[in-house]
């Protein structure tokens, strides 16, 4: 219709908008101002800066705030994704401002705009003094600390990230609006210092008119002895040579970076004057040489780096949660990467660790860099609690913690892990997970995972139920929701391929619980697939030792443990510790070795343990994959075995009399005395004929199975059964493949 289409952030993100709305509507009904918020809820104490932690606790002290809901709009405020937040920062949740009292001189508006103005000259002085404080000039505070990319402009978000990594606690919004008054959506050097931007310009124009490029300047005028640097006195002497009628010794100041009395030609790119290619190619060398020896001592940096962290914290991935990541945020930056080794002590060459770790030139490093095993244990168990529960409170409660006693031990934990097949090293996980070493894991200890949480306590309802209890769930309510018998409520209700594969069609356990809840059953898919599947031979051979118990006591410890399921013994034994190295294939062999960092071991690289190769998002795919098809499958014949027996009878006795599902029914329309192909049959009809051709068995059973219509069977129904003529070796297995 001609009107410009625009979209809002409801279409970006729905959830943070939601989120937002709810923060505003939430204050709204208090009749509260964004001003009355910061004052009185977020920053009592008037420090002007509220850390996450602060923001976190003092929102969940308020009603109606979860942490997830509250953790997810703080990260939508903090702009600068520095961990604080301003006023203005908060401004953006677009509460209402704190009205001005109307009287007879200027519009309320009017003084609006003549206090922000007046405000805003105030911080910008406040930050010249702050930026001259700290850095000595504005010149060197830009490129040293704000103008981060040299780009030579920085938006609102590079911005306020500059300004809280020197310190700065001012109203940044404020600052920005006085800094951007040409609405422009960036700031430069030229609106910081309007006159220091003026004598670079100048002294850049100067050198243009003379010179081609920066290196004739730097080798013909400041650098005459040829030593790489230019001192305060050679400039000095050179700005009189070139007839520069400025303030030099201020020039000076700004373009020395680092304030150690002289220059380099580097240094004074800043200028902006073409550069020799050959001297540019030169300089690419000169970095990708210090990158290359940097790398080649990042292998020992990095053994030694994990043997320090294994340690202090006795696992990375312990050393991750608590040291190096402690506010969860899953990855670090260079400076903040340098901050934490620091700050625990570590000091070895961070340069050289990050390349070691950043192998993918990502900018950040995550868990999986530091520790790819740990990456790919904590993956197959989210993925295990995923296939079998909704949220993992109902994981916690059915499994990991099935006494209620609000904590899972070592030998829990194990017991929990075989009970879903997980096919790694239970014990080692639990270390990772046990975060704060004390040998229970708590409910808490388990949101690392990022596994979502229950909304109510109905589904836990189900949590403790017993194998039998979930089948017969499961079975009632299927059978509800399609009548007729429990394979046809399988063929209607459960399976996806087309009815003539019904019979054979299998189900991954990921698969089968996917279709439970969407059928809308809500019991125990553990338990009943468990109940299904059956029990691991291998399985019970391996009860009798645990890694969390002592030699002799083990069995005994676990006979007397308390179960929650009656299938308790099969889902003990699903993907016990016997099968484990078989089911790893050979491509996992590195992911499933035990990596030891309690101290370090003797390699070629330095004298020390190198870090293994991070795994990448299809390495990780296929070792999930790999985790849920060692579940095995269920089908019909697991589902009614009695059931499947009859169906395979009927099956076995038309192949070898009649060979096709076409002549079967043929014959079972004659003994029906009926002509027409298309005719169908009822289930005494089905019965009768049935027998009369020699089947022994439970017609009424196959007639059930194949009678979609319930009423009636036709050709289409006895099509499920595949009859074929019989060939050498024909069994189940030939048909579904």
């Amino acid at each position: 219709d001609g009107r410009p289409a625009t979209i809002g952030l409801e279409a970006l993100d729905p959830v943070g908008a939601r989120n937002l709305a709810d923060f505003r509507a939430f204050f709204d009904e208090k009749g509260l101002t964004l001003e009355d918020v910061w004052e009185q809820v977020l920053d009592p104490e008037g420090a002007g800066r509220v850390l996450r932690e602060q923001f976190c606790l003092r929102m969940l002290a308020l009603p109606g705030w979860s942490a997830e809901k509250v953790g997810e709009l703080f990260n939508m405020l903090d702009v600068g994704n520095e961990q604080d937040l301003s006023m203005d920062e908060l401004e953006l949740a677009g509460l209402k401002r704190r009205r001005t009292e109307v009287g007879s001189g200027p519009s309320v508006r009017e003084q609006k705009v003549a206090r922000e103005r007046e405000a805003g000259k105030h911080m910008k002085a406040d930050f010249h003094a702050y930026l001259h404080r700290n850095f000595g000039s504005v010149v060197r505070a830009w490129r040293v600390a704000l103008d981060q990319d040299s780009d030579g402009r920085l938006r609102f978000h590079e911005f306020c990230q500059g300004c809280k990594k020197i310190g700065f606690r001012g109203r940044l919004k404020t600052l920005w609006q006085a800094l951007d008054y040409k609405g422009t959506g960036f700031v430069c050097l030229g609106d910081l210092d309007p006159e220091a931007h003026q004598v670079l310009e100048d002294f850049r124009i100067l050198l243009e008119e003379n010179y081609r490029t920066l290196d004739d300047v730097f080798e013909r005028v400041l650098d005459i002895d040829r030593s790489g640097r230019c001192t305060l006195e050679e400039f000095l002497g050179a700005c009189r040579e070139l007839g520069w009628s400025g303030n030099a010794r201020k020039l000076f100041q700004f373009l020395d970076l680092n304030a150690r009395g002289a220059v380099t030609v580097d240094e004074l790119e800043f200028l902006g004057m073409r550069r020799r290619v050959l001297a540019t190619v030169s300089a690419k060398q000169r970095i990708l040489e210090r990158q290359a020896k940097d790398r080649a001592e990042a292998g020992a940096v990095m053994g030694r780096f994990r043997a320090f962290l294994g340690q202090k914290c006795g696992n990375l991935v312990r050393a991750w949660r608590t040291e190096l990541d402690p506010a969860g945020d899953g990855k670090l930056q260079f400076t903040e990467f340098c901050g934490r080794c620091r700050q625990i002590g570590f000091l070895g060459n961070l340069k050289a660790l990050w390349l070691s770790l950043d192998v993918d030139d990502t900018g950040y490093v995550g868990l999986n860099d530091l520790d790819p095993e740990a990456i790919i244990l904590f993956e197959d168990f989210k993925q295990l609690i995923r296939v079998f529960f909704a949220d993992v409170d109902a994981a916690w409660c059915s499994i990991l913690d099935p006494d209620g006693s609000g904590r899972s031990s070592c030998e829990e934990f194990i017991r929990a892990c075989r009970m879903l097949g997980f096919r790694r090293d239970p014990k080692q996980l639990f270390r990772y997970l046990d975060v704060s070493a004390e040998g229970n894991l708590l409910l808490k200890d388990l949101q690392v995972l990022g596994l979502p949480r229950a909304k109510g306590k109905e589904a836990l309802s189900v949590a403790r139920d017993t194998g039998a209890q979930a089948k017969a769930s499961f079975e009632n309510y299927l059978q509800m929701r399609f009548p007729g018998s429990l394979a046809n409520a399988w063929r209607l209700g459960v399976c996806a391929s087309e009815e003539s594969r019904h019979l054979e069609h299998r189900l991954s356990a990921e698969a089968f619980c996917d279709r439970c809840r969407e059928l809308g059953w809500a019991g125990n898919c553990l338990a009943l697939w468990t109940e299904y599947v059956g029990i691991s031979s291998a399985g019970r051979a391996r009860r009798s030792s645990s890694p969390c118990s002592t030699p002799g006591t083990a069995s005994d410890a676990r006979g007397s443990r308390r179960g929650s399921l009656c299938a308790e013994q099969r889902l003990d034994s699903i993907g016990s510790g016997a099968a484990e190295d078989s089911l790893l294939p050979a491509r996992d062999s590195l992911i499933a070795r035990k990596m030891s960092v309690s101290g370090s071991r003797r390699t070629s690289l330095g004298g020390f343990e190198a870090a293994p190769r991070r795994r990448s998002s299809a390495e990780i795919h296929a070792s999930v994959k790999a985790q849920v098809e060692a579940l095995g499958f269920v089908s019909l014949e697991k589902v009614a075995p009695h059931l499947y027996a009859e169906l395979l009878a009927f099956r076995d006795l038309c192949a070898a009399r009649f060979g096709s599902a076409e002549d079967t029914w043929r014959a079972l329309l004659q003994e029906c005395l009926k002509t027409s192909f298309s005719a169908k049959l009822r289930k005494v009809e089905f019965s009768q004929a049935a027998r009369m051709v020699g089947f022994r068995g439970a017609p009424d059973v196959v007639f059930e199975a194949c009678a979609q219509e319930q009423a009636f069977v036709s050709l289409e129904g006895l099509q499920f059964l595949r009859i074929r003529p019989p060939s050498p070796r024909s069994d189940m297995s030939d048909a579904s493949q």
